[in-house]
């Protein structure tokens, strides 16, 4: 793990071409820069060098060599994953109480899945084959499979994220015929739908990506940011975003600080940032450079910190074209792990899926970070 201190990631340090192991390392001398966060809080842009060799990584858990994992979730004793060979079209989801041990209860062949969440209770997920996106949930305690809504994607756009909390499944949805929109929670109990956030029903205007995370419901359309207390009911967060804001991708709502981590796009860039609610423009952490991405649309924000996946779309070893990040936006340093494609956050302990040594891309590890 390498950490830089005190500063602002630009597209400079976006690992262009992806990294060779045959340098020792790369220097990157830039411009600094003073930004304010918050109306006060500065910083400079880094000035450092990069050692371009493994990071010193943290424990092991597991290593995978045939059916590797692509995602997985830890979900109080269980793990929960999402196995596919890397290109494939067919997917497996398994839950088990081993992370070493893959226990696969749901098998879908020629279909897609990219968003799925998970608890103690139920895994959930969005599947699609080109015409529909099925949303489906296991129940763990009943070992049953349920498909909870199905929609016709194939003239129309639909969002594909889904959250989870208690016994509620929620997803977001574009009804054209009935001209609504909005976010929809599935109870998996009373086998109900109600709509629990509605937005303007013009596509532009729709939502575009949602995040359960503990108690807080995020999502964002170009009407705004928002966050909302699923307990209470209560809106806690609001933004309303500025003209250069084209699309957001994914939000996630950090209670302890009252902020918004965002992955977006503006005129001319992507970028992840931070936003409060009296703020006018996103604070941009890290601007991608051309054919790089935070892979599946996926941030994290949390205790200060924002993470996520660096992906870049090149050419060359594709197990050096991922790399964790974690960035804590209160004092801006930040770490990485190279070849990390995949995290997820458990409590204080993030788990991160990195492509091993060899230069295949079945060869996968689980590593645990504290």
């Amino acid at each position: 793990m390498i950490t830089m201190l005190g500063g602002r990631m630009t597209a400079l340090f976006c690992y262009k071409g992806g990294f060779s192991l045959k340098r020792l390392f790369c220097l990157f001398l830039l411009v600094a820069v003073m930004l304010s966060f918050s109306g006060c809080q500065m910083f400079a842009e880094v000035i450092g060098t990069v050692l371009d060799a493994n990071p010193i990584l943290p424990e092991r858990l597991a290593s995978y060599e045939e059916d590797v994992p692509a995602q997985m979730i830890r979900a109080g004793e269980y793990w929960i994953t999402l196995v596919s060979a890397y290109g494939s079209a067919n997917y497996a989801i398994s839950v088990s109480t081993d992370p070493e041990e893959l226990r696969v209860v749901y098998a879908a062949e020629g279909a897609g899945v990219w968003f799925f969440e998970a608890t103690e209770e139920y895994v959930a997920w969005c599947e699609w084959d080109g015409d529909n996106r099925e949303y489906k949930v296991y129940s763990i305690a009943d070992g049953r499979v349920e498909t909870i809504f199905s929609a016709d994607v194939s003239e129309h756009y639909q969002p594909s994220n889904v959250g989870i909390l208690g016994d509620g499944i929620y997803y977001g949805y574009i009804d054209y015929p009935g001209e609504k929109a909005g976010i929809f929670r599935y109870d998996m109990n009373s086998r109900s739908t109600e709509l629990v956030c509605e937005t303007k029903y013009a596509e532009a205007y729709s939502i575009m990506c949602l995040s359960v995370e503990g108690q807080y419901l995020s999502y964002a359309s170009m009407d705004g940011i928002r966050a909302v207390d699923l307990q209470s009911g209560d809106t806690v967060f609001a933004y309303q975003c500025p003209e250069n804001v084209a699309y957001i991708y994914a939000v996630s709502y950090d209670a302890s600080q009252d902020v918004m981590g965002i992955y977006y796009a503006d005129n001319d860039s992507e970028d992840v940032g931070v936003v409060r609610e009296a703020d006018g423009e996103p604070l941009s952490l890290f601007t991608f450079n051309a054919h790089h991405y935070a892979y599946q649309d996926q941030i994290r924000c949390a205790d200060g910190h924002i993470y996520w996946i660096n992906q870049a779309n090149v050419s060359g070893q594709i197990a050096d074209h991922y790399n964790f990040v974690d960035y804590n936006y209160m004092n801006h340093t930040y770490s990485e792990v190279t070849k990390a494609f995949h995290f997820s956050l458990y409590g204080d302990t993030v788990y991160l899926l990195r492509f091993g040594n060899t230069e295949g891309v079945k060869d996968v590890d689980l590593y645990e970070m504290s």
